[in-house]
């Protein structure tokens, strides 16, 4: 895999994740300030939806930020049988997302990161 290609999933997936992350912060104070509407609650099931899917497994998000192979007790984060010196990050994907592929993890970023940015639209009033 070209080295372009290999930041390209983890620029993705940091900005999926700091996003998410950030705008739920953003809903948490809409729901303590009692100024929920329609548009704002469609968010919180995007964001729990990806949260299931992309965020569940802490020790591939702290790969994806630290460049890491170890999760917080020091044990390496692929399996013996699904590491390949010949996949994308090693098997470290389908180690931690039941064999969900390097191709399947650039396709749901992609889909989580336009749910975003629609979520955004709308919120802003931004017209696409």
């Amino acid at each position: 895999m070209p080295e372009s290609e290999s930041y390209n999933l983890r620029v993705k997936f940091n900005c999926v994740h700091y996003v998410t992350f950030n705008l739920t912060k953003v809903y948490n104070h809409f729901m303590a300030s009692k100024l929920l509407n329609k548009k704002i609650k469609q968010f919180n099931q995007i964001a729990n939806d990806q949260n299931k899917l992309l965020f569940s497994n802490n020790s591939f998000c702290k790969y994806m930020r630290h460049y890491d192979f170890l999760d917080k007790s020091g044990k390496i984060i692929i399996s013996k049988n699904k590491f390949d010196m010949n996949k994308p990050y090693f098997g470290s994907i389908e180690s931690s997302f039941d064999d969900m592929s390097y191709n399947d993890l650039q396709q749901a970023l992609n889909i989580k990161g336009n749910e975003l940015i629609n979520v955004l639209h709308e919120w802003l009033n931004i017209q696409q």
